[in-house]
């Protein structure tokens, strides 16, 4: 396991993969869709207290905002998106 994404996509080097009456096939580099997966079968010689510690939490944090950069947020997105529907001037 190389890495997982927030939406629970794994990022994989050296798989096998093995579906239900076929041969396993393996690969090299693999990307799996998160909502795709059903079970991991991991050997039992990983070490899993050394490899699950989370290294990007600076990416997962939302930034300080401040006043002023929030008003000016709001004036960029006042307007809506469209025309609108019935409105008069």
């Amino acid at each position: 396991v190389v890495g997982v994404d927030a939406t629970m996509n794994c990022h994989l080097r050296k798989a096998k993969v093995t579906l239900r009456g076929k041969t396993p096939k393996s690969f090299a580099t693999l990307s799996v869709r998160g909502s795709t997966m059903r079970a991991w079968l991991l050997p039992e010689s990983l070490n899993l207290d050394a490899l699950l510690v989370d290294t990007d939490i600076e990416k997962y944090a939302k930034p300080v905002i401040t006043p002023q950069q929030q008003q000016s947020q709001q004036a960029v997105r006042s307007r809506g998106r469209g025309r609108g529907r019935g409105r008069r001037f």
